[in-house]
């Protein structure tokens, strides 16, 4: 069970444990073809083995209008309708220390 967005990244099966141990991951690993980061999967997806960290609740909630809205462009109307950015609700608790 996942709370979230499930890391784009997939990791080639014979190279997995390699992968995860190391401090890491570089440009090296991805042009090696050890790594394959992208909203789609790979095209052979019984060699590989999808990352299982989700993104942040709050950063998966600020995608809500990309994985909504195809196509997504801020002057659009149904942006401007379903996803209007001119307020901030939040608490005067925390707004020092998130949103500042």
């Amino acid at each position: 069970l996942w709370w979230g967005h499930r890391i784009p990244v997939w990791y080639r099966k014979d190279k997995v444990e390699a992968l995860q141990e190391s401090e890491s991951l570089t440009l090296e690993n991805l042009e090696a073809g050890d790594l394959h980061v992208s909203a789609e999967p790979p095209v052979d997806p019984e060699n590989w083995i999808q990352d299982d960290d989700v993104l942040d609740t709050w950063f998966s909630s600020w995608l809500w209008p990309f994985a909504t809205m195809q196509n997504f462009n801020k002057e659009s109307n149904l942006v401007k309708k379903f996803y209007p950015t001119t307020d901030l609700v939040t608490g005067p608790d925390i707004i020092f220390f998130w949103v500042a």
